[in-house]
């Protein structure tokens, strides 16, 4: 179903960050700040969306294949997708690490993530077609999707609702299962899920 737009809307170019390679997660850091993953080189660049101005912050071997990213209580969680684990560091006001990644759960294909407030995640796995839960202490378990279910198929995306009446909806986005069939064979149109969590 196509959307169209009530209004027409402009768009600015910030930035271009000429280095970078593979653009993926991003994440508000200040009030005129962003922090953007690459998850090509395994770095993440702070933008300033005033100014346009752009630095690598963060990198290194736990950053390889960074992908979403949220930053939440000083800390920022990121999962990476080539380490298949997702994990947090400390970071200070410039937004670079005051100390070691810590790895909070491992062994899953992991996307993007989406954060409660107690620092709970949920992560799409990719090719498992599922949605799980990581607790603050490393606990995985299924949320929704199993290896052979079109719920959830091809998860790509994350994000909680921003209203009162949304904000415990897990919005997920799906390719379809179109990079990896479900059963080998089966796909569908890409679409847009909601998932309600218990609070």
């Amino acid at each position: 179903m196509a959307v169209q737009l009530s209004q027409s809307l402009a768009f600015s170019l910030i930035t271009a960050i000429t280095e970078a390679s593979l653009v993926n997660g991003i994440t508000p850091f200040s009030q005129t700040e962003v922090l953007v993953s690459d998850i090509n080189l395994g770095v993440v660049y702070k933008v300033n969306a005033a100014t346009g101005a752009s630095k690598i912050v963060l990198s290194g071997p736990d950053f390889a294949g960074i992908n979403g990213i949220h930053v939440q209580n000083s800390f920022l969680f990121y999962a990476s997708t080539s380490n298949e684990t997702f994990f947090r560091v400390l970071i200070d006001d410039n937004a670079t690490a005051t100390g070691a990644a810590e790895a909070i759960a491992a062994g899953v294909p992991m996307d993007d993530c989406a954060l409660m407030p107690h620092s709970t995640a949920y992560i799409v796995t990719i090719c498992l077609n599922q949605v799980v839960r990581v607790d603050p202490d490393g606990r995985i378990s299924t949320l929704t999707g199993a290896v052979g279910s079109l719920d959830v198929a091809g998860g790509t995306s994350a994000r909680f609702g921003s209203s009162r009446n949304d904000r415990l909806v897990l919005y997920v986005t799906t390719n379809g299962g179109t990079p990896t069939p479900v059963n080998g064979t089966v796909t569908e149109p890409a679409k847009i899920v909601a998932v309600k969590i218990k609070s």
